[in-house]
């Protein structure tokens, strides 16, 4: 008989259990469903489906309807405030959509042109450049989520032209950054500029919060690598990229340099945390598509290097295509992805030299520009 074997609840006593294999009544039910959906796809009378579906099980049901309309995509909040995506109207599914409410009693809502994506524990932000009128409710994100990390990868910031990304962080002490009329205050800590980048340490803090006391009198405060927030102050990285300008291909040096410095941070707040939980990442791009997509399946091939796994950049390209519509823009985008991971491969020790990575990635950027793909 085939068997699975399954460890014992004491030491390392193990029993043999009956393996489970398919039975017919699963076949049959999947190969009614396959039925269906191919007689819907070659155009079958709507009427002829519905008299078809009445002699099925209820869960059988659910699971053709999920898989006829799981190509399409619910966007209520997206068509609402329309208006309002000033950059690339790209649809936001509403599940994903972030959602800020205006007041206390969340009887209103402040549209954010962002997104949610999870995968495997790992939660980030997709959202779209601020503008002069919205970049106050980032900041607002920023408090209720508690963020701890922000990838800006808007090369260009003006405080004048409203087709670049409004300079919503302060990038010196004589500059902070006023939120809601001096409700909560942005505040410079420190900056090092590095090739290509530069990372920004602020704080957020809130002004009608007055500071509790964390440590009784007597005790010792525990001690930790990264600054630890307070009831009304909330310390945050920014990472900002100012060596990638859209619709060009990125400096791989430079980007997987700052990833590194983002998923060094990442594992540093999760050491620190309690229970293991940690706020998602924010990353900001002009469209919240193309660069931001780039820069995300790189956060997760690190994550992967870390876990000494092997990682398979098609399927974060084909998933994150999924979860965020209109991800990659451009094929030169895709491109910029595969060239990315060979990049982290070869500063995680996972290439043979150098020279190859080179070669590899030159052999992708002539692919990319023989097409006639843009």
């Amino acid at each position: 008989m085939t068997s699975l074997r399954s460890k014992g609840a004491k030491g390392n006593a193990s029993k043999m259990v009956p393996a489970k294999l398919p039975n017919s009544k699963t076949l049959s039910m999947r190969e009614k469903k396959k039925d269906l959906t191919s007689a819907m796809a070659e155009g079958e009378k709507l009427e002829d489906f519905i008299q078809r579906n009445l002699t099925l099980q209820p869960n059988t049901k659910k699971s053709i309807f999920e898989h006829l309309v799981s190509s399409r995509i619910v966007a209520d909040g997206f068509l609402q405030y329309r208006d309002r995506n000033t950059r690339l109207p790209v649809p936001i599914p509403e599940k994903r959509r972030v959602k800020l409410a205006k007041d206390d009693k969340e009887t209103k809502e402040d549209y954010v042109p962002g997104q949610y994506l999870k995968l495997d524990n790992s939660e980030y932000v997709f959202l779209q450049a601020p503008t002069k009128d919205d970049y106050q409710n980032l900041w607002r994100l920023a408090w209720i989520l508690q963020l701890r990390v922000i990838i800006c990868l808007s090369d260009k910031l003006s405080a004048t032209d409203a087709t670049l990304c409004y300079p919503y962080f302060p990038i010196d002490s004589k500059s902070p950054v006023q939120v809601e009329s001096g409700k909560m205050t942005v505040v410079y800590q420190s900056k090092t500029v590095n090739k290509g980048y530069t990372v920004y340490k602020v704080q957020l803090r809130n002004n009608e919060l007055k500071p509790e006391e964390t440590v009784k009198e007597g005790e010792k405060e525990e001690e930790t690598t990264l600054p630890k927030n307070s009831n009304c102050e909330n310390n945050i990285t920014l990472f900002h990229l100012e060596s990638w300008p859209q619709n060009t291909w990125p400096d791989l040096d430079c980007l997987t340099n700052l990833l590194n410095d983002v998923f060094k941070l990442e594992m540093g707040l999760l050491r620190e945390s309690l229970d293991n939980y940690t706020a998602p990442v924010l990353i900001q791009s002009h469209d919240a598509v193309g660069r931001a997509a780039v820069a995300w399946v790189g956060c997760m091939i690190y994550k992967d290097t870390e876990k000494r796994d092997c990682f398979d950049v098609e399927e974060y390209v084909r998933k994150i295509a999924k979860m965020r519509p209109g991800a990659f823009t451009s094929y030169q985008m895709v491109c910029s992805a595969f060239c990315l991971a060979l990049k982290i491969a070869e500063k995680s020790g996972w290439t043979n030299t150098p020279a190859d990575t080179k070669q590899r990635i030159a052999e992708i950027e002539k692919g990319c520009k023989d097409r006639k793909l843009p």
